[in-house]
């Protein structure tokens, strides 16, 4: 009796075992950014992911992944405060006609160093930057990405040869993407889309993309965007050891300080901008 019942539920055990296996091996993986301060773990995955040409992607951010500000006003942190103060410190409309002017300005640097050596030494894979910045930002961005000595625009690394465009829904409105030598640039808009469209567009099938951005929201547009395809994914959720992500009340301070002075500055010698941006229906460019 004892060796019937020792059976009975050795056996039940095993069928509930491998039930649970066959369950798991056709289980779909959550969302799980691997977490990063530095850019090692992302570029021991692309050595270990070295394969055949054309089936590896590998796709950057740029602010405050591959570059970061060099000065708060244009940095990532001064424009979420922008964006989440424009009404309560009575800041200039139209926030990105504001931020392209401090671009045109300001100056960047990498997050870490040799940062650009590294990312120029991936071979034999396509790489891609895929930015929320506007296409109308593309000089101010290309520039400095050029003086750090970022060569993201080689030939034998390039997704596609060919200029590609579209219009995708943002929210309440429509925003344009574009790709152009291996800088794709969405204006705000959903990462994920953008990106798989322009997969679609140019009938590009990677077996794997590796994807390094600092902001989670972007990560899971990605990811919510080729969960269903045969892609695998690997996601690195950036935070530099030396960046800041949050503004003290010094800085802000001087932003508002900034503000004021850029207003006096459009008004004093750039009247009809200041007017087009100060009307009862501002007039954005960006």
């Amino acid at each position: 009796m004892n060796r019937l019942i020792y059976f009975l539920i050795f056996s039940i055990t095993f069928l509930v075992s491998c039930a649970g296996t066959v369950s798991l091996s056709n289980q779909k993986t959550d969302f799980n950014p691997i977490a990063v301060d530095n850019f090692n773990p992302v570029f021991s995955e692309i050595k270990n992911s070295q394969t055949k040409q054309n089936e590896l992607l590998i796709v950057f951010d740029i602010d405050d992944t591959l570059l970061t500000s060099e000065q708060l006003l244009g940095s990532e942190r001064w424009v979420q405060w922008y964006k989440n103060n424009q009404t309560k410190h009575q800041l200039l409309p139209c926030r990105f006609d504001v931020a392209s002017m401090l671009y045109e300005i300001g100056t960047m640097v990498p997050t870490e160093p040799n940062l650009n050596d590294r990312f120029n030494a991936i071979q034999n894979n396509h790489v891609m930057l895929l930015t929320a910045r506007s296409n109308k930002q593309r000089s101010a961005t290309e520039r400095e990405l050029l003086r750090n000595k970022y060569f993201f625009s080689r030939n034998d690394r390039l997704p596609s040869q060919n200029d590609w465009s579209a219009i995708i829904h943002a929210e309440n409105r429509k925003a344009e993407i574009v790709y152009r030598a291996g800088l794709m640039m969405v204006a705000g808009a959903d990462k994920g889309k953008s990106l798989t469209e322009f997969l679609r567009y140019n009938d590009l099938n990677y077996k794997k993309i590796i994807f390094v951005d600092d902001k989670l929201h972007n990560l899971k547009n990605v990811y919510k965007a080729i969960e269903n395809s045969k892609t695998k994914l690997v996601s690195f959720y950036f935070g530099g050891k030396n960046i800041k992500k949050e503004m003290g009340q010094d800085e802000v301070d001087k932003a508002i300080e900034a503000n004021n002075w850029i207003r006096d500055a459009l008004k004093r010698f750039f009247m009809p901008r200041y007017s087009y941006l100060t009307s009862p229906q501002p007039e954005c460019l960006y």
